[in-house]
């Protein structure tokens, strides 16, 4: 059985953590989840609620995984949290 709490912390961690690489990467001060729906044209309240609402769709979760440009099975949870992986023409140094 799947623990829905345990899941959505463990998007919020990944999200979180893609956020931080890709604010690193690009040598920013900030990098928030707004800015990254605003590169790829998606809506920040959408994105916001696919861990705050506590029960986010899979369709909302593969959207988000879209806006942070990593694997849908990485955002769930699948590999190691240091190793991102990152989309197909996702700049980010390793």
């Amino acid at each position: 059985m799947i623990d829905l709490a345990d899941t959505i912390s463990t998007i919020e961690r990944r999200r979180d953590f893609a956020l931080a690489r890709k604010k690193a990467d690009r040598d920013l001060s900030t990098f928030t989840l707004s800015d990254a729906c605003r590169e790829v044209g998606e809506s920040v309240p959408s994105m916001q609620r696919a861990t705050v609402r506590g029960n986010p769709t899979i369709l909302t979760v593969s959207r988000l995984a879209l806006v942070l440009g990593v694997t849908l099975d990485w955002l769930l949870g699948g590999g190691d949290l240091h190793n991102v992986n990152w989309l197909p023409g996702e700049m980010i140094n390793d």
